[in-house]
């Protein structure tokens, strides 16, 4: 039986090292934090250092958002393409619409 290579996904919140990043090849996807009005990516266009940093100085705490179902879609096109096992590892649905988006996306690849 072939083996199927299976990938890791995981939103931002789950602050890994770039070492187990690259060492088990996994895939971030960026979550989007707001400070007052402005959106950031989460890991591209700011830091977790800067996100505290804000929040100290401005006695606040950050809100995200989920990611869209485009980028979900884009990131997760080439694993499907590919057939391979796709393992999902975000923050609680209590707190992100993350999850389901990337649950909504992957079950219009399984459909077809």
């Amino acid at each position: 039986m072939e083996k199927r290579k299976i990938r890791i996904m995981a939103d931002s919140t789950c602050d890994l090292s770039e070492e187990l990043i690259k060492e088990y090849d996994i895939t971030v996807v960026p979550l989007c934090i707001v400070l007052d009005d402005r959106s950031y990516f989460d890991g591209m266009e700011i830091t977790p250092q800067q996100i505290y940093e804000w929040a100290d100085r401005n006695k606040k705490t950050p809100k995200t958002a989920a990611v869209s179902m485009e980028m979900i879609q884009q990131i997760l096109t080439p694993y499907m393409e590919a057939d391979e096992d796709v393992i999902f590892i975000g923050i609680s649905e209590n707190m992100s619409t993350t999850c389901n988006v990337v649950r909504l996306i992957s079950r219009d690849f399984e459909k077809g």
